[in-house]
């Protein structure tokens, strides 16, 4: 009986030890570091950082057991818990380094909990690491790492805006440049809606003219995307065009004529995919609302940029409010009309075809 109470406790403690219940020997980050208005390399609040960072990012990425689920999620709540502790500028800097160090070899483990847990910690950092991290998120075969990835830097562009209703960051410059780096060359052809949106509500917020076009030729390109994949939802699209339209309206200087010339085919080539799409019963009921929403916004920026230049007549009334109420299709003619024969817009560039 006795020699079976031992077994029983020594298994027990087995568990509590597996599953992170057991604290012992773990280190901890007392306030005053994390508060710090200031820490040296090499200094002990330094190394009091290096050490946590280290014992958290080897436990999350341990190869071993059956608690995988508990180890991952135990280490991502004590990674990010600091973030929520009132940090410092001189803090984060430090912690941030600490994290993408250890953190990066993460991001290419075999572990799909450990890949995923690992961006959605890097999704609270907001310095120079947090590149590397994005980077190798952005390249995952998995959806939901990628998601994370692309919320990381989204997030990061987002908080560099005064208020919710600014237009543009006020990152810093080059951090700029990175995030339009990375999310540059994925946003025309990435296939998971919500992964794009994430991308373009950042692209979209930053403050260039090649971010703008950038914007632009991948909402043009990701036409095509959609015609050859009907069943790809249009996640963040409406909010793409909106977001870009309102954002050039708002710095008249970069009103430039080719600028709004493609703005003018984008939104026009958005209106005709959907009647394509619609009208070919492509689009699946439960997502026929979103669909119109976006044809309603390219529709509605497509009547402010005409608006802009003289002499052109017959513009379409903009959409009422009610989306039961749009006719696409009458909409849709009148447009080709006006921008081939007033515009002198070639018909070909205006051409959508749908793909089986």
């Amino acid at each position: 009986m006795q020699m079976r109470s031992r077994t029983v406790t020594t298994f027990l403690a087995i568990t509590l030890v597996l599953s992170g219940v057991c604290h012992a020997n773990r280190p901890v980050l007392q306030d005053r570091i994390i508060q710090a208005s200031s820490i040296a390399a090499n200094s002990p609040e330094a190394n009091a950082i290096n050490a946590y960072v280290r014992f958290w990012a080897d436990r999350m990425g341990t190869d071993d057991d059956q608690v995988v689920a508990a180890r991952v999620a135990e280490s991502r709540r004590e990674l990010t818990a600091p973030f929520g502790r009132g940090p410092s500028s001189a803090f984060r800097t430090t912690y941030e380094a600490a994290l993408s160090e250890r953190l990066l070899p993460l991001a290419q483990s075999p572990q799909m909990l450990v890949r995923l847990n690992t961006m959605v910690i890097t999704a609270q950092m907001r310095s120079q690491a947090i590149f590397p991290l994005i980077e190798a998120g952005m390249s995952d075969e998995l959806p939901a790492v990628r998601y994370w990835a692309a919320r990381a830097g989204n997030l990061l562009v987002q908080s560099g805006k005064a208020s919710e209703s600014d237009l543009r960051t006020r990152l810093d410059p080059e951090m700029q440049q990175r995030v339009l780096g990375i999310f540059g060359p994925k946003i025309a052809t990435e296939v998971v809606g919500p992964v794009f949106q994430q991308m373009a509500l950042a692209v979209g917020s930053l403050d260039s003219n090649e971010a703008d076009n950038r914007m632009l030729d991948a909402l043009n390109a990701r036409i095509g995307l959609y015609a050859t994949n009907p069943r790809i939802g249009p996640a963040g699209v409406r909010d793409a065009i909106n977001q870009l339209s309102n954002k050039r309206f708002t710095t008249p200087d970069r009103m430039d004529s080719n600028f709004r010339r493609k703005m003018m085919i984008v939104c026009y080539r958005y209106i005709r995919l959907y009647h394509l799409l619609q009208s070919g019963g492509y689009i699946p009921e439960a997502e026929d609302l979103a669909w119109r929403e976006a044809a309603g916004r390219a529709h509605d920026a497509l009547v402010a940029w005409v608006g802009t230049i003289s002499g052109v007549t017959d513009i379409p009334a903009v959409f009422r409010d009610t989306p039961d109420q749009r006719d696409i299709s009458l909409f849709m003619f009148r447009w080709l009309d006006l921008l081939r024969d007033q515009l002198n817009i070639p018909a070909n560039e205006l051409e959508v075809r749908i793909s089986e």
